[in-house]
């Protein structure tokens, strides 16, 4: 489409400068040398006329010569001049032909050899050579103001037609230029928007949000790479069931047995299967703690299922706020003091009544808390906050741990993700824990979020909206 409109452009320039070509050379070489052929006419009519008034007052035979030579360039430029004539000077340049025969006519009946000074000039031939003479001189005239009006004619078009070119190029390189840029904007928006749709599904994906197809119907290209995409989501949808399903299935399963374990382990320290030593009882503590670790994780595995599937119950009553913060400060401050942790509360809530469910809420707490003061180094500080916010209640928990890699902030709230610690190192921990309170804060219809630098602290803030 661009080709053709170039090539229409170049074919309009190219008429318009033919035009021009042709009025020019018209001027040149029609109007300017008509205009030349009749002042040249009109000085060789006026020498004939001087040297033929000469001739007859003196008879001298040197001025009859001058006469007959202007006589001869008179008709050798006549002869020129109508090679120059179109259909409007050729009757004019008859007429002067007709009234120059007449003119010599006239002439010739009126001059005859005589006497020096005495005229023979009869009446009849002198009046028509006068009147000749008025008409060729007319004639010539009318051959002047043709020529005259002519170049004026013209020029006037030269000047039509190159102001014409100019509006008519103007506007069509205006257009071109809109056509252009319309075209441009819409091959890149039929290629930059596909584009950013796959990009932002990629990041989904990336998120392990598998669901949702691609609909791309252009251009083929694109349309190919969503469909690779949706059939990718389909596989990953399918490999991430089977994961959940295996989590879920071993989850049941070790359930059972894991509580088998700690009731035994419970007995014998208690000495149900005979005395214990103080080196056994040491063990079995050690059994048991090990014990309830397995089996926190393992409720952790079956929660998060459950919140997957959307199958999660939750009790939502009224609560006041404040006292579930401090609970969970009470809680965490024996694991603090052996750190040497300082916990600080910074609740600035009076009256704080929202509809919530308590046991997850305290789930929540309980995890960034405790996970505040895991990360914290010995000699640190771990704060709790709670403010009222336009959307409701927001709590955070602050500290002076090494902070989070700007890198791994995207995804510290994923399943089974633990940001780096110190380098590659890592606390133990099974990456659940925030994925937990993500599923849950949002089910109470909030929000959660990190605020990290390396170096600098972590704070982790969620809001729980007024109902």
């Amino acid at each position: 489409m661009i080709f053709v409109l170039v090539m229409g452009i170049n074919i309009y320039t190219l008429t318009q400068l033919h035009q021009l070509t042709n009025l020019t050379d018209s001027v040149l070489k029609s109007d300017e040398r008509l205009l030349e052929h009749e002042n040249q006419l009109r000085e060789s009519f006026l020498s004939q006329l001087r040297y033929e008034k000469r001739y007859e007052i003196t008879r001298d035979p040197a001025f009859q010569r001058q006469f007959l030579s202007f006589k001869r360039e008179f008709l050798a430029l006549l002869d020129d001049a109508a090679v120059l004539t179109d259909t409007a000077t050729r009757p004019m340049l008859d007429s002067l032909q007709e009234h120059y025969r007449n003119y010599s006519d006239a002439v010739a009946g009126q001059i005859t050899p005589g006497k020096a000074g005495r005229l023979r000039s009869p009446k009849g031939p002198h009046a028509r050579k006068e009147a000749a003479s008025e008409k060729i001189l007319a004639t010539l005239d009318a051959v002047k103001t043709y020529g005259q009006r002519s170049i004026r004619e013209k020029t006037g078009r030269l000047s039509q037609v190159a102001t014409s070119a100019q509006h008519v190029t103007g506007f069509v390189a205006v257009f071109c230029l809109a056509f252009i840029v319309g075209i441009s904007f819409l091959i890149t928006r039929g290629i930059i928007r596909p584009l950013s749709i796959v990009k932002k599904k990629t990041e989904e994906i990336g998120k392990g949000q598998f669901d949702g197809e691609l609909t791309l119907t252009s251009p083929p290209e694109i349309s190919e790479l969503a469909a690779a995409i949706n059939m990718m989501c389909l596989k990953l949808q399918e490999v991430d069931k089977m994961k959940a399903d295996f989590f879920t299935l071993m989850a049941h399963e070790l359930r059972t047995p894991l509580a088998s374990i700690k009731e035994g382990i419970n007995l014998l320290y208690e000495g149900a299967g005979g005395s214990v030593s103080e080196k056994q009882k040491r063990i079995l503590a050690i059994l048991r703690e090990e014990g309830l670790r397995l089996i926190n994780l393992v409720n952790s595995l079956l929660d998060l299922s459950k919140m997957d599937a959307g199958m999660a119950t939750y009790t939502f009553q009224r609560e006041e706020v404040p006292p579930l913060l401090r609970r969970v400060l009470t809680e965490i401050l024996p694991l603090a003091e052996a750190k040497q942790i300082t916990l600080e509360e910074d609740i600035q809530l009076k009256e704080a009544n929202l509809k919530v469910d308590s046991e997850r809420i305290l789930q929540v707490l309980r995890n960034l808390v405790g996970n505040a003061v895991k990360f914290t180094p010995e000699g640190g500080k771990v704060t709790l906050g709670a403010r009222h916010v336009d959307r409701g209640i927001e709590v955070s928990v602050s500290d002076t741990g090494p902070g989070i890699p700007e890198e791994s902030i995207a995804a510290i709230f994923d399943k089974y993700r633990q940001a780096p610690i110190n380098g590659n190192s890592r606390m133990a921990g099974t990456g659940l824990g925030l994925a937990i309170a993500k599923h849950v804060i949002s089910a109470h219809g909030g929000e959660i979020w990190v605020e990290s630098k390396p170096q600098c602290g972590s704070t982790f803030a969620f809001v729980l909206p007024f109902s």
